[in-house]
């Protein structure tokens, strides 16, 4: 490698993860900031924070009502010295070291190449990590960041990291066990594949390991998604649920898998159950899959393994906001990805006939896959937010329903430690308490409520439904509440005592 090659290596390696944390973080803090996060999900796990470092067993668990994630027991410490922005912190720190994570797996053996740069690079650059970025926390998202440290342990067997790396990934949220799974099996057919190939003795023992951890994975997902979910959620299993194209439990699942296949992959590309708005928000995805790079998956089949369940559960679910680009629900195929594309082309450079055409090969997908997630900021056929994704547009820096700095002057009339309902969108920035809920949900404990009279930012009611709704509370509620103060078309009540 010559000195020129060598300093670009270098300033290229300082340069990527400070460009995407800035980005990250002009994404994910402003629209914080800008009243652009939301009780689902990130009020929700922010008030699990605080019950957990608080110890409220009362609140213990399940605080946002449908997910078994034991992350944010371990992140609650943090909300002691960030506050309301803990999460979104988390979830850009978690992502710049998942692209550090794919640059040192694929640097193990190839130290002088610059494909692990340019897989970093990918992982930066692609769409679902801005989609996920644009919509509060979630610990799916930290978890895909810590597949590539994972794999890079596995590799290298430092059976401590191993260790590490599995247990925060299998209880970061209840899908992500599963996940786990299948990773697993996809890196135990490569490492048996390249020890036939190497024409090496198979080595047994780590076979046992990777075996083993496939078992308690899968047995961690079935008791926490067959036992404790439902224990929690009064009997009901979410992913009976959720996915009815499959069957209506999980024997009826696994069965139509094998007498029904033709149905099941016809329902990977269609709307299956024919949803409102839900025509071509499959086809979308898998062509933007595909200008990043996705095809490369038929010639390494062992990573297109890890991605099967990461399918399933987008495109056979009921919602079709699940089916698309949209949100943070294609965060896992960017680790993958990034490292079989860019191994796959490591690995073909012992091939003559291309091995020359790899660098241009490497920017066109490079080139492809930033096109493509700008495009996704700027034009969809599944609904995106714009305004919270576009960072490079004024609007980004606004909120069209009402003056930002009205809204923190009124939102401080609340004493910190009163139990608040609130419209949505103001939620996060109250959540540090043990009682925070969605308006219009109001528990008759509920002493504090905070609404905006005409907004957009309207979930889980219409607009409509809720400038009504406003208005009714207002004019009705009178003799149970008093107004502590209104700034144009922002409200906060007072229980009358």
């Amino acid at each position: 490698m010559t000195q020129i090659q060598q300093a670009y290596k270098k300033y290229i390696a300082i340069l990527l993860p400070i460009g995407f944390a800035t980005i990250a973080m002009l994404i994910s803090l402003v629209n914080h900031y800008c009243f652009r996060s939301y009780y689902f999900d990130l009020g929700g796990y922010t008030n699990a924070l605080y019950n957990y470092i608080h110890f409220n067993s009362d609140k213990f668990l399940f605080t946002t009502g449908d997910h078994f994630d034991f992350l944010l027991v371990l992140f609650s410490p943090l909300s002691l010295a960030f506050g309301t922005y803990t999460l979104p912190i988390v979830q850009i720190i978690a992502l710049i070291w998942g692209g550090f994570g794919v640059k040192k797996y694929l640097l193990e053996g190839n130290e002088n190449s610059i494909l692990p740069l340019y897989g970093q690079a990918y992982f930066y650059l692609f769409y679902g990590v801005y989609t996920a970025l644009a919509f509060d926390y979630h610990s799916n998202v930290v978890a895909a960041a810590l597949v590539p440290h994972l794999l890079w342990a596995l590799k290298v067997r430092k059976w401590g990291q191993v260790s590490l790396w599995f247990v925060l990934i299998l209880i970061a949220k209840e899908n992500m066990s599963l996940w786990l799974c299948f990773i697993l099996m996809g890196y135990l057919i490569q490492c048996i594949m390249q020890q036939k190939k190497d024409k090496q003795p198979i080595d047994k023992k780590y076979i046992a390991i990777l075996a083993l951890m496939i078992s308690l994975a899968a047995v961690y997902f079935l008791a926490v998604t067959r036992i404790f979910m439902p224990y929690f959620l009064h009997g009901i299993s979410y992913t009976d649920q959720l996915y009815s194209v499959l069957g209506n439990n999980l024997g009826e699942m696994i069965a139509n898998v094998f007498t029904q296949p033709f149905h099941l992959m016809q329902a990977l590309f269609i709307n299956h159950n024919h949803a409102e708005n839900g025509d071509y928000i499959k086809l979308e995805l898998h062509l933007s899959l595909l200008i990043s790079g996705s095809f490369i998956l038929l010639l390494r089949p062992q990573y297109l393994l890890m991605l099967l369940p990461i399918f399933a559960q987008k495109l056979f679910h009921n919602r079709p906001e699940f089916w698309g680009i949209g949100y943070h629900y294609s965060i896992e195929f960017a680790p993958i990805l990034a490292i079989a594309i860019f191994e796959g082309l490591e690995k073909w450079k012992k091939y003559p006939f291309i091995a020359s055409k790899i660098p241009v090969l490497s920017m066109l997908i490079l080139a492809a896959t930033g096109i493509n997630t700008f495009r996704i900021c700027d034009r969809t056929i599944v609904y995106i937010n714009r305004p919270s994704i576009r960072f490079y547009q004024a609007a980004h820096f606004t909120q069209q329903s009402f003056n930002i700095a009205d809204a923190y002057k009124i939102m401080a009339q609340i004493p910190d430690t009163a139990a608040v309902s609130a419209q949505s969108c103001f939620t996060p920035h109250l959540s540090l308490r043990k009682h925070c809920f969605e308006y219009p949900n109001i528990p008759s404990h509920i002493s504090y409520v905070m609404i905006c009279g005409e907004t957009q930012e309207s979930y889980p009611l219409t607009p409509q439904t809720w400038k009504e709704y406003a208005k009714l509370f207002r004019e009705n509620d009178r003799d149970a509440w008093e107004l502590v103060d209104s700034v144009k078309n922002l409200y906060v009540f007072q229980r009358k005592k």
